[in-house]
């Protein structure tokens, strides 16, 4: 296989993500879900997923350097599971103030800045706060969608069990 989306072993991909954001050891994740780009039998990018509430999660996106992990079909199932599988209505994500790469990926992805949570890191740095609502979400809307169905289609062909 050279590419496919899993979601386990969920403590592999904590840790991928944990590292590649540059997070500390220590950090945990509490209550988490995962979703993982596999590319030549290797991780290449993961999504972690916590602080649920009945309407939203946090969301924390990494992958190797280059945009190889960031495929139509892994944008569409890490908007597709907490959106759709979830039936959450928004996914927040925390950047440290100074990552302005990840403010700025944030933003590509289309979150939405909303604030900025002062003195919320241990070094006194301050949070900025994105948020993507459902209803702004262009990685699940049916035009997008229809594209990955097509790709994976012409993949994997009309009878294959992956598409069931």
């Amino acid at each position: 296989m050279s590419a496919g989306i899993i979601s386990q072993p969920q403590e592999a991909m904590g840790n991928f993500v944990r590292e590649h954001l540059g997070l500390n050891e220590g950090s945990r994740w509490g209550e988490y879900r995962t979703l993982g780009l596999v590319r030549n039998s290797a991780l290449a990018g993961a999504v972690v997923y916590n602080h649920f509430s009945q309407y939203s999660c946090c969301a924390h996106i990494a992958g190797l350097p280059g945009k190889m992990w960031m495929t139509p079909e892994f944008l569409y199932a890490i908007f597709d599971y907490p959106f759709n599988g979830m039936k959450l209505q928004r996914i927040t994500g925390l950047v440290p103030e100074r990552n302005e790469r990840a403010a700025k990926f944030d933003e590509h992805l289309g979150f939405k800045y909303e604030g900025k949570m002062r003195n919320a890191l241990p070094d006194g740095e301050g949070l900025l706060v994105y948020g993507m609502l459902k209803e702004e979400c262009r990685w699940i809307s049916e035009e997008f969608s229809t594209k990955v169905y097509k790709r994976l289609m012409m993949r994997y062909g009309s009878s294959s069990s992956t598409l069931h």
